[in-house]
């Protein structure tokens, strides 16, 4: 998938340029996910986002027995690590309330497309304000409940 859709084909139109205006105005961007580390590393790289501001969910790995071509394992995908905040319910406030911890930033901002970046704000210790942006797909409850809303 990655080889075949490069990481500059899957961006939204403008992303790249919010993300480098913010970080030149010294805002720091994190990318939180409840899609998988691995195919969003590239995107993230090509944003510019640091690999530390990335909370995503990791595929945990598994090696069989018998050796496959070229004389290696086989190494199949068994699942995902469940240590990951964005790996369950309320995840992605989780992962807000970490970035908190690691830095004291008066404001944070969530801006997504789904309910549970909507809900990234709605908890303690979430987001400060929720952007609601309709640039993949829109969705009335979130449209409806955003604080600000982009189409």
């Amino acid at each position: 998938y990655v080889k075949t859709r490069p990481a500059e084909e899957r961006l939204t139109p403008g992303i790249k340029r919010l993300v480098h205006e913010l970080q030149a105005r010294n805002v720091e961007v994190f990318f939180i996910s409840g899609g998988f580390r691995e195919l969003i590393l590239p995107v993230a790289d090509v944003l510019g986002i640091p690999r530390q501001n990335i909370f995503a969910n990791r595929f945990v790995y598994m090696a069989d027995d018998e050796l496959g071509a070229g004389g290696y394992p086989t190494i199949r995908v068994r699942g995902f690590d469940p240590k990951e905040p964005t790996s369950r319910d309320g995840g992605k406030p989780e992962a807000i309330r970490k970035i908190r911890q690691m830095n004291p930033y008066q404001t944070v901002v969530m801006v997504g497309d789904g309910i549970t970046d909507l809900e990234a704000v709605q908890e303690t210790g979430g987001a400060d304000l929720f952007i609601g942006y309709s640039g993949v797909v829109e969705r009335p409850i979130v449209k409806a409940n955003a604080d600000w809303y982009v189409d």
